[in-house]
């Protein structure tokens, strides 16, 4: 392997892209709820510096 990705890598890959993209879609909408959350973490933590 020269930092490369063989061909039957790729097509592994494309077998997997539609249960991938369901759990990023799941993934980014936890991710945004996350994201407010830690935006409140933030806040609080810049107030006790």
């Amino acid at each position: 392997m020269h930092g490369g990705v063989e061909v039957t890598d790729m097509m592994d890959l494309d077998e997997d892209t539609q249960v991938e993209e369901e759990m990023l879609d799941v993934h980014n909408e936890i991710g945004d709820q996350g994201e407010e959350m830690l935006d409140v973490h933030n806040d609080m933590v810049w107030w006790k510096l």
